[in-house]
């Protein structure tokens, strides 16, 4: 007998993947089965919470990590002086299609979602609008940081018209200072 929730991510990754309920509950399934499983993939796991929770004050793996990245990246524009133009690289939608790529062969899924550019930058696009409906605020971390209070997903920004449509990630960093910065990461 075929696994149940192995058999409903299949079929949800057998059809082409067209609205944001499709991304929500794709997600949502793939995140039963690394709990299930113990699978142990934080980008993954971190980008399919996202997805369902508006705040993460668990100090997880996951939420450590991204709080690291950002700190790092507020390091280095604050202390090095390197500009905005450093992001969180654990955190870039490559990382999640590579760590969802590698999830999806080795439990022998379909990989045309991580395998085909237009299909990925099209759930790109659903995932980023389910995102920025509902913000998520990052504040816990199972280590000091130097500079980041909290980091908030707060809006997916757009082009006008006419330019070529790449959704984003926008991120607001609050330092402790009470500084705010914000950073765009494109999908």
């Amino acid at each position: 007998m075929q696994d149940e929730l192995l058999r409903k991510i299949n079929d949800a990754l057998s059809s082409a993947i067209t609205t944001e309920m499709q991304v929500v509950y794709l997600l949502v399934e793939i995140r039963k089965l690394l709990d299930r499983d113990n699978y142990t993939q934080p980008t993954i796991r971190s980008f399919s919470n996202w997805v369902v929770h508006t705040s993460l004050e668990h100090k997880a793996e996951g939420t450590t990590q991204v709080l690291q990245e950002f700190d790092e990246c507020v390091s280095l524009t604050i202390e090095e002086n390197k500009g905005p133009g450093t992001f969180p690289q654990h955190y870039s939608l490559r990382n999640f299609r590579d760590g969802l790529q590698t999830f999806l062969a080795a439990y022998t899924l379909p990989t045309q979602l991580t395998d085909d550019d237009t299909t990925w930058q099209t759930f790109c696009r659903l995932y980023s609008d389910v995102v920025s409906d509902c913000p998520i605020t990052l504040t816990a971390s199972r280590v000091a940081l130097n500079y980041i209070d909290k980091v908030e997903l707060v809006t997916n920004m757009r082009l006008p018209d006419g330019y070529q449509q790449l959704p984003l990630l926008d991120w607001k960093v609050t330092l402790k200072s009470g500084r705010v910065m914000f950073m765009s990461i494109m999908m």
